[in-house]
């Protein structure tokens, strides 16, 4: 069996980065940076090549939030349809 993956908060925090020092070398908003690794926000693949560049590792050893389930995923608002009078 495959060890877990690893989220981008953890390849972060062994290479001793902030989330602003990873918003700075990727040219990203540390505010996106938080997004991102709590769920709230998925990163473009541009943005994706760069973390894992940053980490030295390839897109498929990068897991986001929601594949390691650690962080509740907000659910799609129903579309709201006019009722018919």
């Amino acid at each position: 069996m495959s060890e877990p993956r690893k989220t981008i908060a953890e390849w972060r925090k062994e290479k001793h980065m902030t989330q602003m020092d990873l918003a700075v070398a990727i040219g990203i908003a540390i505010g996106t940076v938080a997004g991102i690794e709590q769920g709230r926000q998925e990163p473009s693949m541009g943005t994706a090549r760069k973390i894992a560049t940053v980490f030295g590792v390839g897109l498929d050893q990068i897991a986001w939030p929601e594949d390691v389930r650690h962080y509740p995923r907000k659910s799609p608002s129903p579309k709201q349809t006019p009722q018919a009078a």
